[in-house]
């Protein structure tokens, strides 16, 4: 297993394919290790810049009956890897800033970047859009999941012959895709490789995307002081995330099986104790790697060798004209994708099976597919504001307000059919955290126990001094771990009852004006 750590995190966590099937997955997994491990011949190899005692631990446990030594070999080499010049500051200008630099005295770039929507200011699309407007000569080529997957873009299948195609241009801008698996082996050309990251990737991920490039040739980085995504609640201990799924597990079974009169005493919760308690391991330190996000990325450069520079700000002006064209860019591109989208014609449900199995689309292709899932989900005209209103996260605020309100009664049975669905998928076993992410029931009642619905009466007028409102800070102080546990939403002494609400809320897409 090649990438080992990523490999096993992958197939512990990842939201892709491997979710729908993740317990016959796992359970799979387990059996190859012991049917090779069985095996005379039989040997496991695992190799990766991040191996951790958490992965080799991981097989051993995975091999059940058969003791094994394991061997390790431990590579001390340690290439050159050059200066890495340090961007501060809230967000990228002054990277970008020193990058229009570089540009304009010649020479060729890679910028790394850890999103690529046209919503993102920061993302491959509207940064290539920012550069071809700035320097309409330059050769730009843009790699991500969307362009190289594109028949009719230049990028199409590019990943196989990089070190040929890469030569032909000035400027290339990357996502996450080109993170592992790949060498960039060509001398000379890159005067330096620059990156933009966001707190989405772990940290390992980000040293890995800087390293694409194997020549020793500056790097240029900008990165978010704090991450934005965490694995389960947040915790940054092993125990506290377990532990909450676990607990969430329980939950989520009792109240199905008390609203459902059902008897769910088959499921088995225990699938796969060493699995759990591996995603327990690396996700508690991936948490604490998001917490201190710039400082970890820096730590890491610092052990693969780079010398770290503190690069110096753009001046105002600058910054401000960066900040303004990137902004720019980024809105007519997504304002221009939001109406194409909009405007897709009309496709029939066996069109869009047949999109949706297809790997290569074209543009028009990914906004005809996009039209048609928007047209099921909400069952209304699709407009530009509809599209927008999406990529925010609107479903999900309305479906929890539709199960607290008028869909309250079928919510059992939206539960029961999911749980029903993974345990079907899993032959009566459950992976603990997709479980418990599937499930409504908890965070409905939690919002009915805080009695939520309650602020809801146009034309009174709350305060914060309000007796009731008092009541309602104290209840949800008092519930606040449940509360971060199943809504993801932070409640702390210092805020006033109504901050409180406002945060409750928001999760159902409504405010007090």
């Amino acid at each position: 297993m090649d990438e080992c750590d990523q490999v096993f995190w992958h197939l512990l966590n990842s939201g892709t394919e491997v979710q729908k099937r993740r317990v016959s997955v796992l359970k799979n997994l387990k059996q190859l290790v012991q049917n090779v491990l069985g095996s005379e011949h039989g040997k496991i190899y695992l190799s990766s810049a991040d191996v951790s005692d958490t992965d080799v631990k991981y097989v051993l446990s995975l091999a059940g009956e058969y003791r094994v030594n394991p061997f390790v070999i431990v590579n001390n080499y340690r290439h050159v890897a050059g200066n890495c010049y340090n961007y501060s500051g809230s967000n990228p200008k002054n990277l970008i800033a020193a990058l229009d630099k570089a540009i304009s005295k010649g020479g060729h770039h890679l910028l790394c970047c850890s999103a690529q929507k046209a919503k993102s200011k920061w993302g491959t699309q509207a940064l290539e859009e920012r550069f071809r407007r700035k320097f309409p000569h330059l050769r730009i080529l843009r790699i991500d999941s969307e362009s190289v997957a594109d028949p009719s873009h230049p990028a199409m299948g590019c990943i196989a012959h990089l070190n040929e195609i890469l030569t032909e241009y000035d400027l290339v801008i990357a996502s996450p895709s080109l993170e592992t698996g790949v060498s960039i082996d060509i001398e000379g050309h890159f005067d330096a490789v620059w990156g933009i990251f966001q707190g989405v990737q772990p940290v390992n991920s980000v040293r890995q995307m800087l390293a694409r490039v194997r020549e020793t040739v500056d790097r240029h980085i900008w990165v978010r002081e704090w991450g934005m995504s965490v694995v389960g609640n947040g915790s940054t201990s092993i125990g506290g995330l377990l532990r909450s799924q676990h607990v969430a597990t329980q939950a989520n079974i009792a109240l199905l099986s008390a609203a459902d009169n059902a008897d769910l005493s088959y499921i088995d919760q225990n699938f796969q104790p060493e699995s759990l308690q591996t995603w327990g391991k690396r996700g508690s330190v991936i948490n604490v790697e998001m917490r201190r996000y710039r400082e970890s990325v820096l730590g890491g450069l610092v052990e693969d060798g780079y010398i770290i520079i503190d690069a110096n700000d753009a001046d105002n002006d600058e910054s401000k004209a960066v900040i303004e064209s990137v902004k720019a860019a980024s809105e007519e591109l997504y304002t221009a994708e939001c109406e194409a989208i909009a405007d897709s014609p009309t496709i029939s449900d066996a069109e869009l099976k047949k999109l949706q199995d297809t790997r290569a689309k074209t543009k028009t292709e990914r906004h005809q597919q996009r039209k048609a899932e928007l047209s099921r989900r909400y069952e209304i005209d699709v407009t530009p504001d509809l599209v927008e209103k999406d990529d925010d996260g609107w479903y999900p605020q309305l479906r929890m307000h539709y199960y607290l309100t008028l869909g309250r009664e079928f919510l059992t049975n939206r539960d029961a059919k999911r749980a029903k669905a993974q345990l079907e998928a899993g032959q009566n076993s459950i992976w603990k955290p997709d479980f418990n992410k599937g499930q409504m029931l908890p965070s409905v009642l939690l919002l009915e126990e805080l009695n939520l619905l309650q602020l809801l009466t146009p034309g009174v007028r709350l305060r914060g001094s309000d007796e009731k409102m008092q009541e309602f800070k104290a209840l949800a102080l008092k519930h606040r771990y449940v509360i971060k546990n199943y809504l993801n939403v932070s409640i702390s002494e210092k805020l006033t009852p109504i901050a409180i609400a406002q945060k409750l809320l928001a999760k159902i897409d409504l405010k007090l004006n």
